[in-house]
């Protein structure tokens, strides 16, 4: 049911007029109160409200909410650089660039040393393959009508909102997250989920490739009287 009420925002955001191209850079979202009786997802849909809080030629920021959930999703979309080298060559080496500089300066380790000390930081669960196919990918395009050209083609770039939909399907009992990206998953790009638990209800994810960092998402859940931790 979670799933299907962040979808309802997520279809929201694909009503946003002049960011085609754009891609997400982080995004945090909340469920309102507890889990409300089955009403017909049309009324549902139309309740949910857009506004742009901040735009420039770089960044936007969005928020969607939906008053008879209490539900909300904030989105920090990038600008991705017009004239791909190869369908979305640019936009990964961009969001490459990124993840650079989160890293400390002058370190003097190489990528792949990079990503296996990342790794070492969550060491409950590895090996978790996660592999979206083009069909899956077409299914998500269709279900939430997001029509961003950087998702289609030979060179497509996962959406990241699949990627944080099929995380969020194994934490039933989240009531919040945060999600930041670092560098574009590929369609056909194998990639591996690495889980670390953070305090009683919170976990925080993160998802890998052999080129690094995909996300990084933190999960927050409720403490059995039902209150936020």
């Amino acid at each position: 049911m979670r799933q299907e009420r962040l979808m309802m925002l997520e279809k929201t955001l694909s009503e946003l007029h002049g960011y085609r191209g754009w891609m997400i850079g982080k995004c945090r979202f909340s469920f309102g109160g507890e889990e409300k009786p089955a009403e017909a997802p049309g009324p549902l849909q139309q309740s949910c409200h857009l506004d742009v809080l901040r735009s420039d030629r770089r960044l936007a920021e969005v928020e969607i909410t939906n008053p008879l959930t209490g539900d909300q999703l904030r989105v920090m979309l990038v600008r991705a650089f017009p004239k791909m080298k190869s369908g979305t060559e640019k936009a990964a080496d961009e969001a490459a660039g990124k993840q650079k500089l989160d890293t400390e300066p002058g370190d003097g380790r190489t990528a792949a040393e990079n990503q296996q000390l990342m790794k070492a930081e969550f060491p409950q669960k590895t090996g978790e393959a996660f592999l979206p196919t083009s069909e899956e990918i077409s299914m998500y395009l269709h279900a939430s009508e997001d029509e961003n050209p950087i998702h289609q083609g030979k060179a497509a770039v996962v959406p990241g909102f699949l990627m944080v939909n099929r995380i969020l399907e194994g934490y039933g009992d989240c009531i919040e997250a945060s999600v930041r990206f670092y560098l574009p998953l590929r369609c056909q790009e194998p990639a591996e989920l690495v889980e670390k638990k953070t305090g009683e209800q919170s976990r925080t994810v993160e998802l890998f490739t052999d080129r690094g960092r995909i996300l990084q998402m933190k999960l927050q859940g409720k403490d059995e009287g039902g209150k936020q931790l």
